[in-house]
């Protein structure tokens, strides 16, 4: 009885975990607030930020953040110089794993 309690528990966390981390169930700022990263409201909705460098990122997760600006060239993900000159403020630039250096963004 106690093993299948205690499967049961582990299987509900795991559970209640998984759904934590989509960001998409959170409607409102301050449920996705609540949240740690990678949940963060742009306005609109709440959504996914990835808070890894492109550089660290495996292939599977390279290929699902290129609306990011994450790429393959050769055998590594990098992140798009043209992604991050396009960005102009600093929190934006931070949440797009971009630098702000000297008032502009950079890979």
């Amino acid at each position: 009885m106690r093993s299948i309690l205690s499967l049961l528990i582990v299987i509900l966390s795991f559970v209640a975990l998984s759904k934590a981390l989509d960001c998409g169930h959170y409607k409102n700022p301050l449920t996705c607030a609540g949240v740690e990263p990678p949940c963060f409201w742009n306005g609109k909705e709440c959504t996914k930020i990835y808070p890894k460098h492109c550089s660290t990122m495996t292939n599977e997760e390279c290929q699902n953040n290129k609306e990011k600006g994450c790429y393959f060239e050769g055998e590594k993900c990098i992140l798009s110089k043209f992604h991050c000159s396009s960005i102009h403020n600093e929190f934006d630039c931070t949440i797009e794993n971009c630098v702000w250096k000297g008032g502009k963004c950079e890979n």
